[in-house]
């Protein structure tokens, strides 16, 4: 069992700070998409994620956006990485991690909720 903390320049102790409840498992940091995906493959589901949106320095500067222009970014985000977490449980029979999501983008924040909660209600 492992906790996944998705963030490209946080450190883990941000969200133990807020959740010191969630240090019974080792946590591992996955910076990108590629390193969240292949986390997943090689240790199985974590028990708990924390998500980050903006995972490159090219999202930083939709950071207050209202819309988000996904299509232009060559780096996928913490949606993307969402997105393929729920395809992922949903094409394997697998109930959802407990998740939060910490990122201070607002709109990237609520996108990634809504694709989460969408699964999880």
């Amino acid at each position: 069992m492992y906790y996944l903390f998705l963030d490209d320049f946080r450190d883990v102790d941000f969200i133990k700070e807020k959740y010191p409840l969630l240090n019974k498992y080792q946590w591992i940091i996955a910076k990108s998409f590629k390193g969240f995906r292949e986390t997943v493959l090689r240790n199985g589901l974590p028990e708990f994620v924390s998500f980050d949106h903006d995972l490159a320095d090219e999202h930083y500067e939709y950071a207050y956006a209202n819309a988000i222009p996904y299509s232009k970014f060559k780096q996928l985000t913490g949606l993307e990485c969402a997105l393929w977490l729920v395809g992922f449980c949903c094409g394997k029979g697998l109930e959802l991690p407990k998740w939060e999501v910490h990122s201070f983008n607002k709109q990237g924040k609520e996108n990634i909720i809504s694709v989460l909660k969408h699964l999880t209600v």
